[in-house]
């Protein structure tokens, strides 16, 4: 039985986690397409589709890599106490985000408490200046973490990340 290979390192696609392009479908190991892209490639090495827009594509691969580092570190057994510290306090920013989200969504509470138009504005204003400081915290947190010395997520040998 044939299986699926990622078109970039010629290895197994379930070997590692994968990315799927969303306008052509095309799928390759994560740590592949964010050295494809960071290589100044932008079309899909399948299909050589170029409609695709690179900036907020690295910053998903980023934030990818930083939540696979988390979770690697979580799953090792003799952590220093400052990084136990970073990860505990990444649990409680991504909470805080979760119910600023819902507060910021809030319809319900402004016709409870009959805001006014200015008033409204200043609530959404208010809550999005709290969640910018939250995502702001969150990457502090991701900084830290990646300078954190952790055992090897992806095998060197199969693809150069730099």
């Amino acid at each position: 039985m044939d299986t699926i290979k990622c078109v970039i390192c010629c290895e197994e696609l379930d070997k590692y986690p994968c990315y799927s392009q969303k306008k052509c479908n095309h799928k390759f190991h994560t740590h592949c397409i964010v050295t494809w892209y960071r290589a100044g490639n932008y079309f899909c090495p399948c299909c050589n589709n170029n409609k695709y827009h690179f900036g907020s594509r690295l910053l998903y691969f980023q934030r990818e890599i930083c939540d696979r580092r988390v979770l690697n570190l979580k799953n090792e057994k003799n952590l220093n106490k400052k990084t136990k510290q970073i990860l505990d306090d990444l649990e409680k920013i991504k909470i805080q985000i979760k119910e600023n989200k819902k507060n910021r969504i809030s319809k319900k509470y402004i016709k409870e408490n009959n805001l006014s138009y200015k008033e409204t504005l200043d609530y959404r204003k208010n809550n999005l200046n709290e969640c910018y400081k939250l995502y702001t915290k969150q990457t502090n947190k991701f900084k830290q973490i990646m300078n954190e010395t952790t055992k090897p997520i992806i095998d060197v040998s199969i693809v150069d990340l730099t």
